[in-house]
């Protein structure tokens, strides 16, 4: 089958279809349910689902859906590292991703190559960028230190005999 540049065969066009509608899904549905659920983290299987995607479409040649999905993945996996609590804009801007994602897959799978969309991969450039300057900005809540790391003050060390005496027993 041949789709704007790039020859698929039609079992293996078949086969990324199926496993893309999945993984949209999940991004879909993940991102919608976050947007009500504001105080939990990026769920590890949302990173994995657009990492699978921008994978699978690099795999068959789909550059557009490609770059989306990898930019994408990279603001996911800056939120699992980095966590930041999202605002509207920024569901919005997840989610019209996902919407360019599914309206792209929608023309592959009527054999029609969509366009780069190079404002879209800027959106979520913009938006990453938010995100890190964000993260930077929060007033970060470290680990306690190890029990080892903690002296407290009115414990004094004993001084160090550098000259021991040794016994003659």
């Amino acid at each position: 089958r041949q789709i704007g540049d790039i020859s698929i065969s039609v079992p293996l066009h078949n086969i990324y279809l199926a496993e893309t509608d999945e993984l949209v899904r999940v991004l879909s549905q993940d991102i919608g349910e976050w947007r009500h659920e504001p105080e939990r983290h990026v769920q590890t299987n949302v990173v994995h689902a657009a990492h699978s995607l921008a994978g699978s479409s690099a795999t068959v040649g789909f550059t557009p859906l490609q770059e989306i999905a990898h930019g994408l993945e990279i603001v996911l996996q800056c939120l699992a590292r980095r966590p930041v609590r999202l605002e509207s804009a920024d569901y919005d801007a997840i989610e019209h991703a996902i919407d360019r994602i599914r309206f792209m897959l929608q023309m592959f799978a009527l054999g029609e190559m969509p366009e780069h969309e190079p404002h879209q991969v800027a959106l979520l450039a913009h938006l990453l960028k938010s995100l890190e300057e964000r993260a930077n900005a929060a007033t970060v809540v470290h680990e306690p230190p190890a029990p080892s790391a903690i002296v407290p003050h009115d414990v004094v060390e004993p001084p160090v005999d550098e000259n021991p005496v040794e016994s003659d027993a």
